[in-house]
């Protein structure tokens, strides 16, 4: 469990005032459920990566920038495409036994346990924005899709 709350580590790098954050907390209260950070961006006041990087900080993780990051193809295979979008994650890389993903939410601890017991790897946790996660799964699983379509094309053509 984080010792600091999100919205105090956007005022202590900066990306918030103390008054900001009041008013973002009073907006809060009219939306039940929404996190502080969502808050915040919806009203303009702190950007998508602002809330990645203080996330990142509460959870002691690092950010990965999934539009940067080369995923070979066997660190795809450990991790099926269903599984990769009912968490939110991202496998980008493993090492010494140890799969690494990025993760829309950090605060979803289960998933790295879930992870852990199916895959049988150590799993460590990064953070990255939602959005970037999200597009990272359609672009590297949908080109390994059509991969696999391709080679059952191929196999059906060499049948006829």
């Amino acid at each position: 469990m984080p010792q600091r709350k999100l919205g105090q580590i956007l005022v202590d790098l900066g990306y918030l005032t103390e008054d900001q954050l009041w008013d973002v907390l009073e907006e809060q209260k009219q939306s039940p459920g929404e996190i502080i950070g969502q808050v915040g961006i919806r009203m303009g006041l702190v950007t998508d990566a602002q809330v990645t990087e203080a996330l990142a900080e509460q959870w002691g993780m690092t950010v990965v920038n999934l539009s940067e990051t080369n995923i070979p193809p066997k660190v795809l295979e450990l991790v099926p495409q269903t599984m990769a979008e009912i968490y939110k994650i991202m496998p980008i890389s493993v090492r010494d036994g140890v799969l690494t993903v990025a993760m829309a939410d950090p605060q979803n601890v289960g998933a790295l346990d879930d992870l852990r017991n199916f895959l049988g790897y150590d799993v460590r946790g990064t953070v990255s924005n939602p959005q970037d996660v999200e597009a990272a799964i359609a672009n590297n699983y949908a080109d390994k899709q059509d991969s696999i379509e391709e080679v059952i094309g191929n196999l059906e053509d060499e049948w006829e």
